[in-house]
């Protein structure tokens, strides 16, 4: 089995969100134009201050963890056998490890105060944001119009 490693690709943070290497270019392109990455750097733009950041990316961090279990659910859905078995494998060691790599995230942070928390909270939410372009990228290849479970505040709010 082909198993990714965490990498974060952008040495520098010019870039607010790590780029997602992907072997489809065109999933890269669905997957950069992703409704939380939009609403995150558009809300992050507006934070007053090192708190409502951190507020800010845990808020994200946790709809990354809705976006992981949704591409995880679809992804059972839409296969069997082995694909299904092997996608099933990934997820359960993927959870075994995730405690220990949040640990490490925390250990390997230096500092202290709000900006290490902000360093944390946003290493997490890659952590998170990475799983769930895996989890999509293997649904794209079954299912090319799939959809996130988050849809944005911006395109779903109707105005009365």
């Amino acid at each position: 089995s082909s198993e990714s490693t965490m990498e974060d690709t952008s040495s520098e943070h010019s870039d607010i969100l790590p780029d997602i290497s992907a072997d489809d270019p065109d999933f890269a392109i669905i997957f950069s134009e992703n409704p939380l990455d939009a609403d995150y750097t558009a809300e992050l733009e507006d934070a007053t201050s090192t708190g409502k950041m951190i507020g800010i990316i845990n808020k994200y961090l946790e709809l990354w963890k809705t976006e992981v279990d949704a591409a995880y659910r679809t992804l059972m859905e839409k296969t069997s056998g082995d694909a299904k078995e092997d996608i099933r494998t990934q997820q359960e060691t993927w959870i075994d490890e995730t405690d220990d790599n949040i640990q490490a995230i925390q250990d390997g942070v230096e500092g202290d105060g709000s900006a290490r928390q902000l360093e944390i909270a946003s290493q997490i939410m890659a952590y998170y944001r990475a799983r769930a372009a895996t989890l999509y990228s293997q649904l794209f290849q079954i299912q090319p119009d799939f959809t996130f479970a988050y849809q944005s505040e911006a395109s779903s709010s109707s105005v009365e």
